[in-house]
């Protein structure tokens, strides 16, 4: 449960980095008029799944599965992700009419149950129990 803890902690701490990332460009390209929301919050949540996956791998999961084998899911989950925050967005400034960084934030609380359930269960998952809690240092 303690170990549970720790990685949720490490997680959201992860997150709260890509999540500035995430806001940042999203802030920046609807404040310039460069894109409109939908699609600056897309880009944002790309910068974003960027940002976190090394520390992810590294400090979240701890993981020791080799990155051909991880990054592929990572961007697939990304991938998903993506896709749900750019509906949730459609859905909630678009349709909903709500202010754009309100939208973003519930978007963004939404996503995270669903990234952190499968990075945990499915991407950073170690191949044997073995791995399990290993402290490997692997590079890109």
């Amino acid at each position: 449960m303690l170990f549970l803890l720790r990685q949720v902690c490490t997680f959201l701490g992860v997150g709260v980095f890509a999540t500035l990332c995430h806001y940042t460009a999203l802030v920046i390209l609807v404040e310039m008029r460069v894109l409109t929301v939908v699609p600056a919050s897309a880009t944002g949540a790309l910068i974003g799944a960027i940002a976190g996956y090394q520390l992810n791998y590294r400090f979240a999961f701890n993981a020791c599965t080799p990155h051909r084998d991880t990054a592929p899911r990572y961007l697939l989950v990304a991938a998903v992700a993506l896709g749900m925050n750019t509906v949730l967005m459609a859905l909630l400034n678009g349709e909903l009419g709500l202010p754009y960084l309100i939208a973003q934030v519930i978007t963004t609380g939404l996503v995270l149950i669903l990234t952190f359930t499968a990075h945990r269960m499915w991407t950073f998952k170690a191949t044997s129990p073995a791995k399990t809690g290993c402290d490997c240092d692997q590079s890109l």
